[in-house]
């Protein structure tokens, strides 16, 4: 069956696409309902779509196996599902894993709880203070001797940075250098661990306009094999709208931006599925390494997790193997009291 393509961003009629883990459906009647959409037309196709997704299809195979219903109603829910990462064709982004757990998860707070200035501290200060039910005898109180070093003891999280000056590029490079790969004769080795050493976490910069001594503005890819940077693209421009509204001062006023962006053709072939779980510890791991080698250079960044990423995806030009795990925002410490958290 011939099947003219409509315009939709990534949809190939003619590519392999898989019922995501993450969606869930239910058919009362007439009506489907597929994650939060209701649909009334194409009730009938379920579950067979369902079977068949799971195993892996395309959009024209579909099509041929459920002829019986209406074909352009069915073309439109297959576009649709695709539209909302029901059926995708590689794999997930690590909010579309971890969403579903908050549903065997039973909390007694709600979310408008968290919308509450004095609610959230009132709750961090409660989970900071936690004990674990483990704690079944008395308490032994440990001796720290001497204080850790500066790296260690003066760490905190910027919210806003200094924007006064430029972050010099001998600070910036030895920054960055953190991740680059060491070689000798008969081994390969980095400055920070990884699962089976595979180091799977791709990393892309995002420097801002006149924020970094003698590195114009844009996105770039970090090689670790030959410590070098590389324009990605000539045309990307990142705005705050990328961020979520808390997190939109760091972003304007950090030197520039981390994304660690994991590659499944690194890890999936030995590990399989437990390979994205041990690239989330690498992303951690980097995080400190990271961490580290700003402290020493007295610089400041923080951990912003996650982000509108969708809105610049397109610039980092990435496979369907690659997905974004984690983005941090480094700049020149400020003096200012508001940019400092202990967390």
């Amino acid at each position: 069956m011939q099947i003219k393509k409509k315009k939709l961003s990534g949809y190939d009629t003619n590519k392999t696409y898989y019922w995501s883990p993450s969606a869930n459906w239910k058919v009362n009647g007439d009506e489907l309902t597929v994650n939060e959409n209701k649909y009334t037309k194409v009730a009938s196709v379920f579950p067979e779509l369902y079977f068949k997704a799971q195993d892996g299809a395309t959009p024209a195979e579909l099509m041929e196996e459920l002829a019986s219903v209406n074909s352009v109603e069915l073309e439109e829910f297959i576009q649709d599902l695709v539209r909302n990462r029901v059926l995708v064709p590689a794999i997930l982004t690590p909010e579309e894993i971890f969403k579903a757990q908050s549903k065997l998860f039973k909390s007694e707070y709600n979310e408008e709880m968290f919308l509450n200035p004095s609610e959230v501290e009132k709750f961090k200060k409660s989970m900071l203070n936690r004990e674990n039910n483990a704690m079944a005898g008395k308490a032994i109180e440990l001796k720290q001797k001497e204080e850790y070093p500066e790296l260690i003891s003066r760490r905190r999280s910027y919210r806003l940075f200094d924007t006064s000056e430029k972050l010099s590029f001998e600070v910036f490079s030895q920054i960055v250098s953190v991740f680059r790969q060491l070689r000798s004769e008969d081994e390969i080795k980095y400055y920070y661990a990884s699962a089976g050493g595979l180091y799977p976490i791709d990393i892309y910069l995002y420097v801002k306009d006149n924020r970094v001594e003698n590195i114009p503005g844009g996105l770039y890819y970090y090689s670790p094999v030959s410590n070098s940077i590389a324009l990605a693209s000539t045309s990307c421009v990142v705005t705050d709208e990328a961020h979520f509204f808390t997190n939109k001062d760091i972003y304007n006023t950090s030197a520039f931006s981390v994304f660690f962006i994991y590659n499944a053709e690194v890890s999936m072939p030995k590990y399989a599925g437990m390979a994205y779980y041990y690239a989330c510890i690498d992303a951690g791991i980097m995080v400190g390494a990271l961490t580290s080698a700003a402290e020493l250079c007295n610089i400041g960044l923080c951990s912003i997790g996650n982000m509108n990423f969708d809105k610049i995806k397109k610039y980092f030009k990435l496979n369907e193997a690659q997905v974004l795990i984690h983005t941090v925002e480094v700049g020149l410490k400020s003096e200012n009291g508001r940019a400092l958290r202990t967390e």
